[in-house]
């Protein structure tokens, strides 16, 4: 048990000492995940749009 909380605090201080923000992205990673994010709920809601019944 004690092996298991070292472990899990090592993992921890190695994370957080990696220096990169945002949950363990960098600034250029984030940039990619929100543009990513768009792009899909853009295709999300042109997909939507263009399957409804035209009268």
């Amino acid at each position: 048990m004690t092996y298991l909380s070292q472990f899990i605090e090592a993992g921890s201080i190695a994370e957080s000492s990696a220096g990169s923000d945002f949950g363990g992205l960098g600034k250029e990673g984030l940039i990619t995940v929100i543009f990513i994010s768009v792009l899909l709920l853009v295709v999300f809601v042109w997909i939507i749009n263009g399957t409804k019944k035209h009268d």
